[in-house]
């Protein structure tokens, strides 16, 4: 929705009269406003309230940070921002999936490196066992495999259904995936 611009003269008088606004206040959802900002790629705005002390963590109902909302979305300057405020690269939603696994499963390259460069585990895994690289495998993101294979991810790592990433690039008809999950 519309947004109204604060010049910053205006925010001391707005604490001194305690109308300061919450900044971590929650919508049904459990989202902050540091969440839609990373959901949106409104970077600048994620600046601010990064800045102004925004919990760089909080978590929706679905226990996704802003963190997974940039990776998800494919927002790579909000993932930066938020991986240099120290947001934690490692957190799980509550379907057991990081950051780096929805980066992999979107196919969004420039924010699994920088998951990765920022130290993200390439093996974690969801719920149903499934890795970034089974992600990948799964929705036919080649370059992201690529990726996930140079950073060393497990090619034979199994699923709790027993599938590897090569299994289900066969299964899906990914022909791309499946040569270069054999010759890479």
């Amino acid at each position: 929705g519309p947004t109204m611009d604060v010049h910053p003269c205006i925010m001391p008088r707005r604490r001194a009269m305690g109308r300061s606004p919450d900044r971590d206040a929650r919508n049904n959802n459990g989202s902050t406003a540091l969440k839609l900002a990373a959901l949106q790629g409104h970077g600048e705005v994620a600046r601010l309230l990064l800045e102004a002390g925004a919990d760089r963590d909080a978590r929706n109902k679905s226990g996704q940070t802003p963190l997974h909302a940039a990776a998800l979305n494919g927002h790579g300057e909000v993932a930066w921002l938020l991986l240099e405020a120290g947001a934690d690269r490692e957190a799980w939603a509550n379907n057991g999936r990081t950051p780096l696994y929805y980066a992999a499963q979107k196919g969004h390259g420039e924010i699994a490196r920088l998951l990765l460069e920022a130290g993200a585990d390439r093996d974690a895994r969801d719920n149903h066992g499934w890795r970034p690289l089974h992600a990948a495998a799964y929705w036919g993101r080649e370059s992201v495999v690529r990726l996930l294979l140079e950073a060393g991810a497990d090619r034979n790592a199994k699923g709790r259904d027993g599938e590897i990433p090569l299994a289900i690039a066969q299964r899906r008809g990914r022909t791309a995936i499946v040569m270069i999950l054999l010759c890479a």
